[in-house]
C-alpha cells in the first residue's frame, strides 16, 4: 500500500429544531430571497473555523435535494454574502455552494449520518433524562455517538457550536 493518506479536519455544526414542524415551517414562511436563520448561523460558524485553521476559502457543499430549493438557497445565499452587512464580514466562504448528491459526496454522507443520529437522540428525549434506558445499548450507543459530535462542535464565544433552536425560534427570527 504506502500511499498517501489525506488527513481532514472535521468540525461539526449542527442546528437543532426539536419540535419537528419548526423547520418545515421556516422553509414555508420564510421569503425565498432571504437566506434562513439556521443557514446565518451555519455560515457564522464556518467563518470561524475557517479564520482559526487560517484557510482563505471555505467551500459550502449543501445536499441536492431538489432543484427548484437549490435554486432559491443559492440565490439566497449569494444574497445574504454580498447585500447584508453581516454577509460581507464572511470572507472566507465562496459565494455560490455547491449541490451535491450525498451518493457521490463523502461530506455529505457523513453529515446526513450525523444528522440521523442527532434526530435519533433528540427523537428519543435523551437530551432530557438521566439515567432512564441506560441499559439498553442503542440509547448507550445513540449517547456516545452524540457526545462524539459534540466534541467535534467547537463554541466561539456566545456561537455554540451545537445549537439547539429554541421553543420561540419561528416567532423569535421571522417576524
Amino acid at each position: 500500500m504506502g500511499g498517501r493518506q489525506e488527513c481532514y479536519l472535521l468540525s461539526i455544526f449542527p442546528v437543532i429544531f426539536i419540535h419537528p414542524l419548526t423547520k418545515i415551517l421556516t422553509l414555508l414562511l420564510f421569503p425565498r430571497e432571504r437566506l434562513s436563520k439556521h443557514y446565518i448561523y451555519l455560515l457564522q460558524r464556518i467563518q470561524q473555523i475557517a479564520s482559526r485553521q487560517y484557510c482563505n476559502t471555505a467551500i459550502v457543499i449543501i445536499d441536492n435535494a431538489n432543484r427548484r430549493i437549490d435554486k432559491w438557497a443559492a440565490y439566497a445565499f449569494n444574497n445574504y454574502l454580498y447585500r447584508t452587512e453581516d454577509g460581507n464580514r464572511l470572507d472566507c466562504i465562496l459565494e455560490v455552494p455547491i449541490f451535491a448528491d450525498s451518493e457521490m459526496t463523502m461530506g455529505i454522507q457523513l453529515a446526513d449520518l450525523v444528522a440521523g443520529l442527532l434526530r435519533q437522540y433528540y427523537r428519543h428525549g435523551l437530551h432530557r433524562s438521566g439515567d432512564a434506558w441506560d441499559d439498553d445499548l442503542y440509547f448507550k450507543k445513540l449517547r456516545e455517538y452524540h457526545d462524539i459530535i459534540a466534541s467535534r462542535s467547537p463554541n466561539f464565544g456566545t456561537m455554540y457550536g451545537l445549537y439547539v433552536a429554541p421553543d420561540d425560534f419561528l416567532s423569535r427570527y421571522y417576524r
